[in-house]
């Protein structure tokens, strides 16, 4: 099997916090605000390592990655 990077293993610690405090507003936005650059990273930092399973490519412009987000979230919000 796979390794899973220490991205993928902050990425699933974080998401376990957000679901034990969903139902509280201030814990969940307390969450985002203080990992704010960590999520954020690969959109804003063009020299940032990406997963092998990203939807990035390291010759995306930050403009790129924004657009390609926005139509990966419409998706999953659709689907």
């Amino acid at each position: 099997g796979g390794q899973i990077s220490p991205r993928q293993m902050r990425m699933k610690e974080l998401t376990t916090d957000l679901l034990a405090c969903l139902s509280d507003e201030e814990s969940v936005a307390e969450l985002l605000q203080s990992n704010e650059d960590f999520l954020l990273e690969q959109l804003n930092n063009l020299d940032a390592v990406l997963e092998v399973d990203s939807v990035y490519t390291p010759d995306m412009t930050r403009g790129e990655r924004f657009a390609r987000y926005r139509q990966g979230m419409g998706e999953r919000i659709e689907g």
